[in-house]
């Protein structure tokens, strides 16, 4: 499991490295609307490529299951990647985006890697060692009571049958 580990690091970095240096340009022309509210630029798509490229080098009978690209889950074991998740965010130039890689066998999640590139942060996690961020290992918060939580909360962009709900 370490070398798959070390193999997604490289992946989702040089993936991150891309989306660093095209981040906040002018994307006229490289914005495409698959549905409402959901778009994928020709940096989603590069992403992705340097993403199944690197995994297939290493792990060519692992199958992907890839935002962009589709593909299929594999019966036992297989890949889930997202090459730039907040890609909303992306082309507004909002600094709030990252990449995604997983690895399931028999249904499970076994590791797991979310790359922040503008923040240079690097959250990783292995099925039974905890998860660790920029290599220390982090751990949810000590709050007991919502009260004295900290809460995010996403809206939905595509349907908005729950906006009522949310808000």
């Amino acid at each position: 499991m370490r070398k798959m580990i070390e193999v997604a690091r490289e992946a989702i970095l040089t993936a991150g490295s891309l989306i660093r240096e095209t981040f906040g340009r002018e994307l006229s022309g490289e914005v495409e609307e698959k549905d409402r509210n959901d778009y994928v630029t020709e940096t989603d798509k590069a992403s992705e490529k340097i993403i199944t490229n690197t995994l297939a080098k290493a792990y060519p009978n692992i199958p992907f299951l890839a935002e962009e690209s589709a593909g299929k889950r594999g019966e036992d074991t297989f890949w889930v990647i997202d090459p730039l998740d907040g890609t909303t965010n992306f082309i507004h130039g909002y600094p709030h985006i990252g990449v995604s890689i997983a690895l399931f066998e028999v249904k499970e999640p076994v590791l797991g890697l979310i790359y922040d590139p503008l923040r240079e942060e690097m959250f990783e996690a292995l099925r039974g060692e905890g998860a660790r961020c920029n290599g220390r290992p982090i751990s949810v918060s000590p709050a007991r009571t919502l009260g004295e939580s900290l809460l995010g909360a996403g809206f939905p962009f595509r349907a908005y049958d729950y906006i009522d709900d949310y808000l």
